[in-house]
């Protein structure tokens, strides 16, 4: 059967069309699909589950993708929700055809009728491209259907994955266009090489929108979907150091949709950086204006160029914003100097703000990098740590969305219609290598070792022995593993997730000590474990300094009094001293005692006189992540991959050659200056790619 009739309205299966007298509707095939089964059971109840496998037999679709198909039908018709005069509502049961079906032929089953080989004629086969292109089009929209519909359950886990990119490079920062048809992203090809791509999810198709390679910050759409603005670094070089600052800029969607382009200027850095860019409306911009001491929330008017002040925070720093017209709000993630993170929320219009801190759950404590985005029709916040999506209260409570992945999930965003949610998922393959660097008797030499395909980082040399410690997760949680030679064996099983945020070994290279969940823990090389009962939590160990002393960064103090510390602690009674209070991100000892350590710029500074000042001849350089004391030299790799090393005797500032490809040198693990050679970290690859999650 290729038509029947409900009511008046003829239904006409080979076109797609319902049609009213003079009035014809095109509609989707899966939604007639759908009309003829009901027809078929006119007046009885058929249960959501018939239909669904029936229409999408073998498919797993949206919750409401039945319920959108009802309404378009509805619509056609000329019925609503209330009325029900056509088609009826069973709750949580299914639905019934209320209107009369005349059948005028003998009728084809829909699913038949779905796997039905066309007749082979003429004009079928004189435009095969013709049809190729309609079905491309038909199953475009059916996928722009599944990812754009709403589920039933607005709280339910997200247990559907659809990828929206496939390459070899790395894509980051996911942004919906304002009607959920367009996904704009950077896409990272090279050092200092990105460019900034949509991808239309109707047309299934990729559109490169800028001209030119470069550092693009986050893309953010403006309300109407017409233009696109986002941060962009004005100079950098080959191993991805920012020589420049970052301005705002911009570009018409539209025209960059037909021809790349380059972007224009909106608001050039001077003495300032601009991060964080998000649109209040089609003729404003909030950012975050960073002058290297100071950041603060700032706007710009398109219209006459005006910048003015939005929130300025007391004694914090700004990591991250993001914007709700709905509210009018915008939510400012900050730390304070010991990195607790808590939220502003600041109207736009009457400037209000209010302070809220994070409720973070404990196994996530050690993370800081939390970048929402609100969610379009709730007080909700949406952000990710590690393989885990979270949605935020405005009490500041977490509510845990698991994803059954080992990748890493990145800027998480929500769709406009708030059910799914596109993000950067990915893995980081990083191994430990060896670089010997060139003597008068041997040249340089170049050694990946224990080669895997995840995470293998912070390897050190065990003292008086021949052994590598280093962390992987490559027993699918973060351990400690022992490397000699070719042998490899798994030490420590300390389970759950791991989190080793550091190790050092003993001076006797008989034991290590690590910090796991922020507890201190001895681990001898059977793989016997002691766990310190400590007053305080250890954020990290620095280094192992004499036979019995450890120096740790520390949080001491209750949950609203917290202070970070750095302190020597004693091994054999448990008893500690503080030497410096604030936050360090890394800290060493030499060997007369003065303690060296980076703050929150990763400028190197010492304790002199129980004042922090910065070390002198060290001024311009700033640290990476960790630095090394050894054999009377401090060690640290900065952002342009310069190994320095700085004599703290003789105050003598030097560099080592280090070995190539510099882009993938990560930081330096360890050294041994005796056998003229080091650890260091190496990124092997990082895929990242852009993915929708849905219920």
């Amino acid at each position: 059967m290729t038509e029947f009739f409900v009511g008046s309205y003829r239904v006409d299966m080979t076109r797609s069309q319902i049609v009213a007298e003079d009035d014809i509707v095109s509609m989707e095939p899966k939604v007639l699909q759908v009309l003829l089964i009901l027809a078929e059971n006119q007046g009885e109840v058929v249960a959501h589950e018939t239909i669904l496998a029936k229409v999408w037999p073998d498919v797993v679709v949206a919750p409401n993708a039945l319920q959108r198909c009802i309404a378009q039908l509805r619509k056609a018709f000329g019925d609503d929700a209330k009325a029900q005069q056509v088609i009826a509502t069973h709750p949580k049961v299914g639905y019934s055809l209320l209107a009369n079906v005349d059948w005028r032929d003998s009728l084809v089953d829909a699913k038949e009728l779905e796997q039905k080989p066309p007749t082979s004629n003429k004009s079928n086969g004189a435009y095969p491209q013709l049809g190729a292109l309609v079905l491309l089009i038909i199953i475009g929209v059916l996928l722009f259907t599944l990812i754009t519909a709403k589920p039933q359950n607005e709280t339910g886990q997200f247990s559907h994955l659809t990828p929206l990119t496939a390459t070899d490079n790395k894509e980051f920062y996911a942004a919906f266009s304002p009607d959920g048809r367009y996904v704009a992203f950077t896409r990272f090809t090279g050092a200092c090489k990105r460019q900034l791509w949509a991808r239309d999810l109707i047309e299934n198709r990729e559109y490169q929108l800028t001209k030119e390679e470069a550092v693009y910050g986050p893309p953010a759409w403006s309300p109407d979907g017409k233009q696109l603005a986002f941060s962009y670094v004005t100079a950098c070089h080959g191993q991805e150091v920012y020589e420049g600052c970052r301005d705002i800029r911009a570009l018409s969607f539209t025209l960059a949709k037909n021809s790349q382009q380059l972007p224009r200027v909106l608001l050039a850095c001077k003495k300032q950086s601009y991060i964080g860019v998000n649109w209040l409306s089609d003729d404003k911009i909030a950012f975050v204006a960073d002058d290297g001491s100071v950041n603060q929330v700032k706007s710009l008017s398109l219209n006459d160029g005006k910048v003015a002040s939005l929130y300025l925070p007391d004694n914090k720093r700004i990591q991250a914003l993001t914007y709700s017209a709905r509210n009018g709000k915008l939510a400012v993630t900050q730390h304070d100097v010991m990195q607790n993170t808590s939220l502003a929320f600041v109207d736009v219009t009457t400037g209000k703000t209010e302070q809220l801190q994070l409720k973070i759950p404990e196994q996530y404590s050690d993370f800081h990098w939390w970048d929402p985005s609100w969610h379009p029709s709730r007080d909700i916040l949406l952000v990710s740590a590690m393989n885990t999506l979270f949605e935020i209260n405005l009490k500041g409570e977490f509510t845990e969305h698991p994803i059954a992945t080992v990748q890493d999930i990145y800027n998480p965003v929500y769709h406009p219609d708030g059910k799914s949610v596109a993000a950067t998922m990915g893995i980081l393959d990083v191994d430990i290598g060896q670089y010997r660097w060139p003597t008068k008797k041997r040249k340089a030499q170049q050694t990946i070792l224990h080669r895997s395909i995840v995470q293998d980082l912070h390897a050190q040399y065990q003292p008086q022995g021949s052994q590598i410690a280093f962390v992987s997760n490559r027993s699918g949680a973060e351990e400690i593993w022992l490397g000699e030679g070719e042998k490899l064996r798994q030490l420590s099983n300390f389970g759950g997730n791991g989190e080793i945020s550091s190790f050092v070994w003993s001076k006797d290279g008989k034991v290590l000590v690590a910090a796991v969940k922020k507890q201190l823990q001895l681990l001898g090389l059977d793989g016997q474990v002691q766990v310190f009962d400590a007053p305080f939590k250890v954020v990290n160990i620095y280094q192992w300094v004499n036979q019995r002393q450890v120096l740790l960064g520390i949080i001491e103090g209750e949950k609203n009094q917290q202070q970070r510390k750095v302190v020597l602690f004693d091994i054999g009674s448990s008893k500690y001293k503080q030497l410096h209070a604030g936050y360090t991100q890394w800290a060493q000892l030499d060997g007369a005692g003065t303690l060296y350590f980076t703050d929150q710029k990763t400028q190197v500074m010492q304790l002199k006189d129980g004042k922090a000042e910065p070390v002198q001849g060290m001024e311009k350089v700033r640290a990476g992540r960790r630095f090394l004391y050894k054999s009377g030299q401090l060690v640290m790799l900065n952002r342009s991959k310069t190994l320095w090393l700085f004599n703290t005797s003789s105050k003598r500032l030097t560099t080592l050659l280090i070995p190539k490809p510099i882009d993938s040198f990560w930081e330096v693990d360890d050294i041994d200056f005796e056998r003229g050679q080091l650890l260091y970290t190496w990124l092997d690859s990082a895929r990242k790619e852009i993915v929708l999650f849905h219920r």
